[in-house]
């Protein structure tokens, strides 16, 4: 069965803190660390209706999608996270600098929209008919 597309928008980006192990996160719940995160970007957006963003979190709309990212990761050999995957050739494994996702999503965009080659030349029109 195809997966449906749904439209995606990067709201904003806040992570937990991370640390060693055993170190001073160790007694700390995972969720208590998440719902700090959630408070900030809240906090940063206050255009989110707080309603949906519970009830995203609560239920299991995206369950298939998520399975079926995982599913994806598998296939392609992802181990470990974070890892991001652009275009099905790309892979870029760990926290990496802003300038390696420009760099990759450069190249990506580029080999999927390779320049049109002018093979004879001539008098061309406008798009206003001006010629």
């Amino acid at each position: 069965m195809p997966r449906q597309l749904r439209e995606v928008v990067f709201v904003d980006g806040v992570r937990t803190p991370f640390g060693k192990a055993k170190g001073q996160y160790a007694e700390t719940r995972a969720d208590d660390l998440v719902i700090k995160c959630i408070r900030e970007l809240m906090r940063r957006n206050p255009g989110l209706p707080p309603e949906r963003v519970d009830e995203v979190l609560a239920g299991e709309e995206f369950a298939d999608a998520v399975v079926a990212d995982i599913d994806a990761a598998m296939d392609l050999g992802v181990s470990g996270v974070p890892f991001f995957v652009v275009d099905r050739r790309y892979g870029i494994s760990g926290a990496q600098p802003t300038e390696v996702f420009s760099q990759v999503l450069t190249q990506a965009w580029a080999e999927s929209h390779p320049p049109v080659e002018v093979v004879a030349g001539g008098d061309t029109c406008g798009v206003d008919g001006t010629c």
